[in-house]
């Protein structure tokens, strides 16, 4: 009998992987291309989590202190079939992600710590 996670590797609407891609930002005063945060990032080795995002940073409204408590990374299950969507403009979306980032198993997502965000 096959479990839960050999019939969901199977799915193609489902994914094992987290895509997190990267935008232009500006980082301690300096503009910097997305391609250049994804650089850095490699360079460091490290994401951070600068924000509270989605319904957490609704929910928290203006609250500094709790908004840098609940900071997050934001990583998407979209199928990666499928991630050219995330890179073209959104009617709407306030953020404009590019083509560059990364994938990571969520095995090792896990295993590094990371959870879901609870809504």
């Amino acid at each position: 009998m096959a479990g839960i996670e050999d019939i969901l590797r199977q799915r193609s609407d489902h994914s094992q992987y987290l895509v997190h891609l990267t935008r232009d930002h500006s980082v301690e005063g300096t503009e910097l291309s997305a391609r250049e945060v994804l650089i850095r990032v490699l360079e460091e080795k490290t994401l951070l989590a600068k924000r509270a995002h989605g319904a957490v940073h609704r929910r928290l409204g203006g609250s500094e202190v709790l908004l840098r408590k609940t900071a997050s990374v934001c990583l998407s299950e979209t199928p990666i079939g499928a991630i050219r969507y995330l890179a073209q403009a959104i009617e709407g979306r306030a953020i404009r992600l590019a083509p560059y980032g990364l994938v990571f198993h969520k095995d090792f997502v896990r295993k590094s710590g990371g959870n879901p965000v609870g809504i």
